[in-house]
């Protein structure tokens, strides 16, 4: 009959339909073809395919996936299917054409077509062509074909039946078109999922039908209407048999060990039963679920009589029968596990011994009742977390995600057909903050599902369980919630909603399926300050240093905040009103903490007096010693400076790290339950001269000279050169400490020439260029903070200098950095040198930073 147009449905995905080729080629070599010219989409080992975004949850998602694991559909370049988008009868066409796998080299001999119609639609001749020449569509009796009409359901079955043999001779159709088709569609089950009230075609219910003709017998009709079951060694054949010449395991089980040789992503059928079809290589191309319905939730057992509920919907099924045998018991798709006894084999063992919270069962079900149980998978999360940067991190570097190892390829490359993934398309849209669970076999990683979004408002309507639910609800603003922690199995680490936070407003992280996996208390002390100044007075304020820099008097109510005195580090909350409701205090003070060689990631050593607690309902006092604590990636700094008596904000990586930091305060996280994590720092005060005031600079001195500033204070005027551009600034006191006693540099010539007095200091400014501290930087060898390398008197040997490249002493080869700062020692004083180094120069060199390209500073003398 009809068909329709849009443009090739693979023309939408043309350029990304190439990225999309499959390995599966080893078929046949007429799919070889079908795989090059219409690129199927079976996955790739090593390059990750987006999946489709916006068929979750339909009810032909499985057909759609098929559909696309065969190369029959695909997708949009944006990763979408766009299901609901009408389908046109070339459209149609084309689709039924590749679920036959018919290659480019047949449809070659298909460059024109009878059809009066086709202007605009060139991408179709071939597949209007090649379907009129097989009886397969008949267009309008005028000769048209109707490229660009949207193809209705009764055409579609229509050139479906016809597809797999059905002619309009077959003594099977009664009657007159579409009656006959429909008739035989129906007995045959095409129409399977198929919208009811639909008329016009769709891409969902497009990909539904085809999915429900690939296993459809064919037939062959002789002239007399006989119609008969084609056959192949004995058995009957399919799409899926013939055109891609497929073997069929029937009703298998798809366990972890199924999927190992699986070219499409056969990780998302786990634990479901069906047919397998597997090319002569033995590998899985194509998965067709058997009388398999997916019910997620808990056994409910009451007496001997057990009933089984939907987490989501908590839609209540009974059983056929209380005996009923369980085809396997999976663990994370495995049945290896030790987990699980030989003798959990039916409904009510299952439901006595598995009482963690979730279970998915594959199932025959019939209304509400489950006639037949083919499998339970009980899916525990190996990992679960709000990934940081780290974490993605670690993807790419370790092929693993938060400690779970993905499966790998031959090429040792990440096998991306062995797990399935949730809630995000492609593993490239995982982001820090975002809610991950992966479940891990000894195979590896099975399953990623991954929550990114979050609900905020006012919980209200909390819920006690009911019997028959195991968890609790909640609404936060207009939506009803329910804690992870309590619904999904080996999900932790995350804070559950309880019902001492009515009323609160809080901002809740969710995981793929919509559970709270973890909340901020927005009222609660999650905002950091150091208290200045508190008036118990008649108006109660209280004047604190905010971590952005700012000060600022707040309200308190007096007896409604815990811990308010002044020079305490606090976090303390807010409500609608702007008042201080909140205020709490859980740190170490005067602690020492060693951040030699670590980042802001790594776990960090601290040693301290004792630990103090005010105002946590279940904590007192108490003293704590511990080498475990983690700096938070956005970790509060302020730094104090004592003599000015001063409270300052800087920012963690501002912060010196290679150095032991002593008198630091350290505020631990305080939890949504009322207790601290002891292992996580979320706010420092740091001594002031702990804290960087910009980049590292190097400077040499000539000049040394008492000045004051405009404030009448008593600093320092230094002159000299700073990163090789000249100085001439100010200190910020006058301290000895500050260039470290400096003295003028000299050079001895004669017998016993060298360099004698030079020094490099690191340097310090602040915005205004005031130099705030000095660190001398000793030439002279390698144990220090800086690499050097000297020859500065007679016992050294000759320098041999390679123009600014490199130089020699004693031997030894040192290069010098491309952009090296070159001082000459020169009349007591430095002076910058943009020459070449000769042989016989005395020098010192630094090397300054861990780019390993050579020395960057040299001062040397020459006779």
């Amino acid at each position: 009959m009809l068909t329709e147009k849009i443009k090739d449905p693979f023309e939408e995905h043309s350029k990304g339909g190439i990225l999309k080729m499959r390995k599966v080629l080893s078929f046949v070599l007429i799919l070889a073809l079908v795989l090059s010219s219409f690129s199927m989409a079976f996955a790739g080992s090593s390059t990750e395919l987006k999946s489709l975004s916006d068929i979750s949850g339909s009810t032909n998602e499985s057909a759609i996936e098929v559909a696309y694991d065969l190369g029959i559909v695909t997708g949009n370049p944006d990763g979408t299917y766009q299901p609901t988008k009408a389908v046109t009868r070339a459209e149609f066409a084309a689709l039924i054409t590749r679920a036959l796998a018919i290659p480019d080299s047949a449809l070659a001999g298909y460059a024109s077509t009878s059809f009066k119609d086709t202007t605009g639609y060139s991408w179709a001749v071939p597949y209007l062509a090649f379907c009129n020449s097989k009886g397969i569509m008949l267009g309008d009796g005028a000769g048209n074909a109707m490229p660009g009409k949207t193809i209705t359901v009764n055409e579609a079955v229509t050139m479906a039946l016809r597809a797999v043999g059905y002619t309009a001779n077959s003594a099977e159709l009664t009657g007159v078109w579409p009656s006959n088709y429909v008739t035989k569609a129906q007995e045959l089950k095409l129409y399977d999922d198929v919208a009811k009230d639909a008329t016009g075609v769709d891409k969902a219910n497009a990909a539904q039908i085809i999915y429900n003709t690939l296993t459809v017998d064919k037939v062959s009709v002789n002239s007399d209407g006989k119609t008969e079951v084609v056959k192949k060694d004995g058995v009957a054949v399919s799409l899926l048999t013939s055109g891609l010449n497929c073997t069929v395991d029937e009703k298998v089980i798809v366990k972890d060990s199924t999927i190992s040789e699986s070219l499409i992503n056969a990780a998302k059928y786990l634990g479901q039963r069906g047919n397998v079809y597997r090319n002569d290589d033995d590998e899985i191309v194509a998965f067709i679920a058997k009388d398999n319905t997916q019910l997620t939730g808990r056994f409910i057992q009451s007496g001997s009589n057990v009933k089984f509920v939907t987490t989501d919907a908590e839609k209540e099924y009974s059983f056929n029968s209380q005996t009923l045998t369980v085809g396997a018991v999976l663990l994370n798709g495995d049945d290896d596990s030790s987990d699980y006894t030989a003798d959990v084999t039916t409904v009510g063992a299952i439901a006595t011994g598995m009482t963690t919270p979730e279970y998915v069962l594959n199932a025959d079900v019939s209304g509400n009742t489950i006639k037949n149980v083919w499998s339970v998978n009980k899916w525990v999360a190996n990992g679960s977390d709000q990934v940081s940067a780290t974490n993605i991190a670690d993807i790419a570097d370790d092929h693993s995600l938060l400690s779970c190892d993905f499966v790998e390829d031959d090429n040792d490359n990440i096998d991306y057909t062995q797990f399935q993934l949730a809630g995000i398309s492609s593993i490239s849209d995982l982001k820090a903050d975002n809610v991950v669970y992966v479940y891990e076999t000894t195979t590896g990683i099975r399953k990623i599902e991954v929550g990114t979004a979050t609900a905020e408002g006012t919980v209200k309507s909390f819920k006690n369980a009911k019997d028959t639910e195991y968890t609790t609800k909640f609404a936060i603003g207009a939506n009803t919630y329910k804690n992870a922690a309590e619904t999904l199995n080996g999900v932790n680490g995350g804070d559950s909603i309880t019902e001492d936070r009515v009323s609160d407003d809080v901002k809740a992280f969710l995981d793929a399926r919509g559970f709270v996996y973890d909340f901020t208390n927005l009222t609660s002390a999650n905002n950091f300050a150091v208290v200045e100044r508190v008036d118990s007075g008649i108006d109660y304020q209280a004047k604190l240093m905010l971590a952005d820099g700012t000060e600022k008097t707040f309200v308190y109510k007096k007896g409604d905040v815990g811990y308010l005195a002044a020079d305490t580090l606090i976090g303390y909350g807010l409500n609608k009103s702007g008042e201080i409701t909140e205020a709490n205090k859980f740190y170490a003070t005067g602690a020492s903490i060693n951040l030699s060689s670590k980042t802001v990631a790594d776990y960090i050593s601290i040693s301290a007096g004792g630990i103090q607690a005010a105002n946590f309902s279940s904590l007192t006092a108490i003293s704590i010693s511990m080498t475990n604590a983690k700096i938070a990636s956005d970790c509060v700094v302020f730094t104090y400076d004592s003599v000015a008596d001063e409270y300052d904000t800087t920012t963690i990586d501002k912060v010196e790290i290679d150095k032991l930091i002593t008198g630091a305060t350290i505020l631990f996280e305080k939890k949504n339950n009322n207790t601290v994590d002891t292992a996580k720092i979320v706010a420092l005060i740091v001594p002031e001269a702990m804290a960087k005031s910009g980049d590292k600079s190097f400077a040499v001195l000539n000049e040394k000279n008492k000045d004051s500033n405009d404030d009448g204070d008593k600093v320092w005027n230094v002159v000299g050169f700073k990163d090789g551009a000249k100085l001439n600034t100010l200190t910020d006191d006058n301290s000895d400490s500050l260039f470290n006693g400096w003295t003028a540099p000299a050079y001895r010539s004669g017998t016993g020439y060298g360099l004698s007095s030079v020094a490099l200091y690191e340097v310090k400014t602040d915005a205004n260029g005031v130099v705030t501290s000095t660190t001398i930087v000793t030439a002279g060898g390698n144990s220090g903070k800086y690499k050097t390398a000297l020859a500065l008197d007679s016992t050294a040997k000759t320098v041999e200098a390679d123009k600014r490249n490199s130089v020699v002493i004693d031997g030894v080869r040192f290069a010098l950095a491309d952009k090296v700062v070159i001082y000459r020692v020169d009349k007591g004083e430095y002076k910058l040198y943009t020459g070449d180094l000769k042989d016989g120069d005395a020098v010192a060199l630094y090397e300054i930073d861990d780019d390993a390209d050579g020395y960057d500073v040299v001062i040397f003398g020459r006779q």
